[in-house]
């Protein structure tokens, strides 16, 4: 099972290093083989948080994902940085096509792919995200949205290509509202049937309250989380809700 933390824009460095502190303490207990643990901090904090993970989560495996990505290897794109960058400095994965990404920087389909194809030249993992807005469910068109989001990625899922999709139903990022469980399996079937050999994650507004209900749902594989992620005892309760299901 995969489990990530997605810090976006949040935390320093003194507050990132007060986090994993208590972060270990809490997973003492964890020396499990079948969990996939990945912390997206911003780009600032990777170097310095890489050197205290390697040292401390030697029990399980925790590694560090970016929370995004620019599609050239280098250039002249100011403020952005590369895959080839993020490799050079031990990180693993990447999250695409956040929805925020999407909303706020405009982020296409064209664009999208050429990260996932930068990911792929790297060896890193990419997190493939997809999910439908509030008007398109109400329309009824969410899965044909759906599809159309993750068509993309299909001609290098045909080149046996490592990759891990996210729902995210942009309706419930930071909202507080959790889709009910029929919903989010929906969904997961929908996409499991498109893609069979690939890990589904779920994400929006999943905390410790409700993980292990989602993490059960057929066809989820793992969460990417939010909000919930920023607490280092609820990210924790979270993982530890993952590993009783393995």
């Amino acid at each position: 099972m995969i489990i990530i933390g997605n810090w976006k824009m949040h935390k320093n460095i003194q507050e990132s290093e007060h986090f994993l502190k208590i972060f270990f303490k809490k997973m003492s207990w964890c020396n499990s083989s079948n969990l996939n643990l990945f912390i997206a901090p911003s780009f600032p904090l990777i170097s310095t948080l890489k050197n205290i993970i390697y040292n401390e989560s030697k029990l399980y495996n925790l590694k560090l994902c970016a929370q995004n990505c620019h599609h050239q290897n280098d250039g002249a794109f100011t403020g952005e940085v590369s895959v080839k960058m993020l490799k050079s400095i031990d990180v693993s994965s990447v999250i695409i096509g956040h929805s925020e990404r999407r909303k706020y920087f405009n982020e296409s389909n064209d664009i999208l792919i050429q990260k996932v194809q930068s990911c792929f030249n790297s060896n890193l993992l990419p997190i493939f995200c997809f999910g439908e807005t509030m008007d398109e469910r109400k329309k009824g068109n969410f899965l044909e949205i759906i599809e159309r989001q993750v068509s993309i990625i299909k001609p290098y899922i045909k080149d046996k290509h490592e990759i891990v999709l996210a729902y995210e139903p942009v309706w419930a990022i930071g909202t507080g509202i959790t889709p009910l469980l029929e919903e989010i399996e929906e969904v997961h079937l929908f996409v499991k049937k498109l893609y069979p050999n690939i890990n589904i994650l779920y994400g929006g507004s999943l905390n410790a309250k409700n993980a292990k209900d989602i993490l059960t749902v057929p066809h989820v594989s793992g969460a990417l989380i939010g909000g919930a992620s920023l607490n280092p005892t609820e990210f924790a309760s979270i993982i530890r809700s993952a590993h009783d299901i393995c």
